[in-house]
């Protein structure tokens, strides 16, 4: 996977995240019935999963070798989500991405996703790089919606103009329309949020 990923050209963060993505697994690793292995968490076996415990080994390696604190921040984040499933690969799912880890590091999970696929022993399924490869798309197309509380029509100014009192509820507000706006971009207008805002004021 790490190979995969250089030869795409990935930046630095995708290809250490590639080298530590998976080093959680022995530490968490049990067997179903099945007779298989997992690796999420599950009680009585491990109260984590394997990419939460492989952004701790990430973090205490990446400490150890001097990497700027920036870089290995983002290292650690996309370990932690390198789970990621495109679902449906709709404009919903995109934006909520988006929104969750901001523009770059969401097209850096992307960049994971594809050389994770790659790196595997046999050819990966077309199908699931060609899923991969529409979802992208999505996103990039995504990237003119509102999915960034800066990009609602209204901000916490307006929101004390018609009576929220400065503090945590204006905050909590703007997180809720935003919420309801990735869902539905349509609803960015200045009417609907201020009308939704007065229904959510405390």
């Amino acid at each position: 996977m790490v190979q995969a990923a250089a030869d795409s050209g990935a930046s630095l963060v995708v290809r250490l995240a590639a080298l530590f993505h998976d080093l959680g697994k022995p530490h968490v690793a049990w067997r179903g019935t099945d007779g298989r292995l997992h690796y999420y968490a599950r009680p009585g076996y491990s109260t984590r999963s394997h990419e939460q415990v492989s952004a701790e080994l990430a973090a205490k390696a990446l400490t150890r070798l001097r990497y700027p604190n920036e870089l290995r921040s983002r290292v650690i984040r996309l370990v932690r989500a390198h789970m990621i499933d495109p679902g449906r690969g709709n404009g919903v799912r995109a934006r909520r991405l988006l929104s969750r880890y901001g523009k770059g590091l969401t097209f850096e999970l992307l960049d994971h996703k594809e050389a994770d696929l790659r790196g595997k022993g046999a050819e990966p399924a077309p199908e699931e790089l060609e899923r991969l490869m529409n979802f992208r798309r999505t996103v990039q197309k995504e990237l003119r919606s509102p999915y960034r509380v800066r990009d609602l029509a209204i901000d916490g100014n307006d929101l004390i103009e018609i009576g929220y009192a400065p503090g945590p509820p204006i905050g909590k507000t703007l997180r809720e329309l935003l919420d309801e706006v990735i869902r539905d971009p349509a609803r960015n207008t200045r009417e609907q949020l201020l009308a939704r805002a007065r229904e959510l004021q405390p």
